[in-house]
């Protein structure tokens, strides 16, 4: 499943003398007035990105393969899941390795 990559835009107001301007662009003789300047910005999401996925993992008692869904934000985490099949209890490890999430399920 691919990540959910998302931005939002804010708008930044910069103040310039008419000095700072390019000639041509209606300068003024008193130097003194300023133009308020809007700009938008592109501000990436604050917070790591979040990856989710389905995985298949063998159940480490009776050896069927079964479909769990994890996502990075449980890097780290020790699972505690019931086999599908056998219904026999399992730890299951999850981690984040080079931006794909891993797991691994153990006898509990």
């Amino acid at each position: 499943m691919k990540s959910k990559a998302s931005s939002r835009r804010k708008v930044q107001t910069v103040d310039r003398t008419e000095q700072d301007k390019k000639p041509g662009r209606g300068s003024s003789d008193s130097g003194e007035n300023l133009e308020t300047v809007l700009r938008a910005v592109v501000a990436e999401e604050e917070g790591p990105q979040v990856i989710e996925e389905w995985l298949s993992i063998p159940c480490p008692y009776c050896g069927e393969q079964f479909e769990l869904h994890v996502s990075s934000a449980q890097d780290g985490q020790l699972l505690s899941e019931d086999c599908q099949v056998c219904c026999r209890p399992m730890a299951v490890n999850v981690w984040v390795e080079d931006g794909a999430i891993q797991a691994e399920a153990t006898r509990s």
